[in-house]
Formats: structure tokens, sequence, C-alpha cells
């Protein structure tokens, strides 16, 4: 596990955003997590986009739009790149931004 991934899941370095039922985070918002993981049991999720604008939520891809997802799955983009955009349409996540790769929010 890389060094700052570690740091995040341990509490020690960057934010974490909960994005709960109901709740979309468009690609405006400014937000780049590292990755999103479901916090949730049966949480759907949608219109999962990473920062090279690749919707990875749909068919082709990682086929995630509309599946019932545990807690404890871990969502990034494609080839590693940061996600920017996603809708929870049940459940929630929690998107992690690390303080290692700038454009960070609080």
């Amino acid at each position: 596990m890389p060094a700052n991934l570690q740091k995040q899941m341990l509490g020690g370095d960057g934010v974490m955003r909960l994005i709960a039922s109901g709740t979309t985070l468009p690609a405006a918002s400014g937000y780049l997590f590292d990755y999103v993981v479901v916090s949730s049991a049966n949480t759907t999720v949608s219109g999962v986009t990473d920062e090279n604008n690749i919707t990875v939520s749909v068919s082709g891809e990682f086929n995630l739009d509309g599946q019932l997802l545990q807690p404890g799955i871990l969502i990034i983009g494609k080839n590693g790149a940061r996600i920017k955009a996603i809708s929870v349409t049940a459940g929630s996540v929690i998107g992690y931004q690390s303080r290692d790769y700038g454009n960070l929010r609080v």
C-alpha cells in the first residue's frame, strides 16, 4: 500500500468527505478524490467520473451503475486517476483526498 494511502486510511493526512444517499457531487465542485470507499450496505452509485473524463461506472468500464455495493469496496479512477464526480443514489461513500496531490478541498 502506498505510504500516502496508508496515512489517509489511518487519518494522518488529507481530508475525507461523506457523500450520502441522494447526493450528487458534480465535477464542478472541485474535489479530486484519490479514491472513494463504500461505507454502508447496499450502496448504489452512478456517474462516477475520473479526472480524465472517463465515466468509470458504466458498462464497458467498471459496470458499477445500479449495482448493490457493500462496505469496504474501493472505487478509483481508470489507471489510478482521481475521482471528480459521483452520484450516490442509496447508501453512502467516503471520498479521500490527499494533501500530497494538491487541489485540496476542505
